[in-house]
């Protein structure tokens, strides 16, 4: 059983003041799992009140700076 801590990322602001880049690595770390040492999954929760749009534009910025790392981590382990 995983402790919140270990996938649980509280943000003080709304979606639209997040950067996702900035914390794309943290959740593909805890998502994007080689072993089992990380939960693979992760949660954010936005402290103040989000608009649904706000968050949809977040939550596909994520997405897209995730795929970056992914094909950055990928490219890598192919390289090694």
């Amino acid at each position: 059983m995983w402790n919140p801590e270990d996938y649980l990322t509280v943000y003080e602001q709304p979606a639209d003041k997040a950067d996702p880049g900035g914390l794309a690595p943290l959740f593909y770390q805890q998502a994007c799992r080689q072993t089992l040492s990380a939960p693979g999954f992760a949660l954010i929760q936005f402290s103040r009140h989000t608009n649904s749009q706000s968050l949809r534009r977040w939550m596909v910025a994520l997405k897209q700076a995730l795929a970056a790392l992914h094909l950055e981590h990928a490219h890598i382990r192919r390289c090694s």
